[in-house]
């Protein structure tokens, strides 16, 4: 049986980094594209604004359902709208 030299430990080593980055980068652009579809639920079709830290329309909160990706709007604990989003 031969002796493992360290260049190939190094090889080894090199390719593990390089497949664990990829598996990050690609859990953070999941969390960013998330990320985005929850303001755009929030600001564009519920109407909030950051600025007055308030729904700015007549609801009074939302909820983004990510397994079906759809937007709710609720009014009075009632659901007002209920919006598919691609």
């Amino acid at each position: 049986m031969e002796k493992i030299t360290w260049k190939i430990i190094s090889i080894v080593f090199i390719i593990l980094f390089t497949i664990e980055t990829l598996f990050f980068m690609w859990g953070i652009k999941l969390v960013i594209e998330d990320d985005e579809k929850h303001n755009e639920c929030l600001i564009d079709i519920c109407g909030y604004s950051f600025a007055y830290e308030e729904f700015m329309g007549e609801y009074d909160s939302y909820n983004y359902d990510d397994s079906t990706s759809i937007c709710y709007c609720w009014k009075d604990n009632k659901i007002a709208i209920e919006k598919y989003m691609r």
